[in-house]
């Protein structure tokens, strides 16, 4: 029987371990992945260009923002395979928020933003206020803070929060 001596074995370690490690670290980095797609304004079918786009992973401090292009596209890299929630938001539009899977290879996704009603335009001259315009970020504002206080157990200063967002914008779903 033969047997190998300390060097040898040495040799062997040092050869195999990062081998193995390499496989590891590669396959932490084949969970990450783009998430890409289009963003457009319902019924008309056009791109709706500079558009923030928000994912946020379920459960975790995770975030990131991208904006669409003028031809509707949006991209975000690095993002680890999972569930999000996603939302497209811009002036004049009903916000959107939907749960999604983001998995290696997936198809890019195709988003429709859909008219705000409670925006009123003045047909007379095509203007819209700027109060108008800034009410759906009020909005957003007061249920963002609403969703920080019911993270940490404050149940009435969520509650107070998701009030003034109703109040800001009755439209705004997600407040109900």
């Amino acid at each position: 029987m033969q047997r190998f001596s300390a060097a040898s074995y040495g040799l062997v370690v040092s050869l195999v371990l990062p081998i193995i490690s390499a496989a590891q670290s590669k396959a932490f980095g084949d969970l990450l992945t783009s998430l890409t797609g289009r963003v457009l304004i319902e019924g008309d079918n056009v791109a709706a260009s500079q558009v923030s786009i928000e994912l946020r992973r379920v459960a975790e401090n995770w975030r990131a923002t991208a904006f669409t292009e003028c031809d509707g596209d949006f991209r975000i890299d690095g993002v680890l395979e999972g569930t999000y929630l996603i939302s497209a938001n811009v002036p004049g539009r009903v916000p959107l928020e939907e749960t999604l899977r983001v998995e290696y290879g997936a198809p890019p996704l195709l988003l429709r933003l859909r008219r705000n009603n409670a925006v009123r335009v003045n047909n007379s001259t095509s203007l819209v206020s700027v109060h108008e315009l800034s009410l759906l970020e009020k909005a957003r504002k007061a249920f963002d803070k609403g969703n920080h206080f019911l993270a940490a157990k404050n149940l009435a200063a969520s509650i107070s929060q998701y009030y003034i967002a109703m109040k800001a914008f009755p439209d705004f779903y997600e407040a109900y």
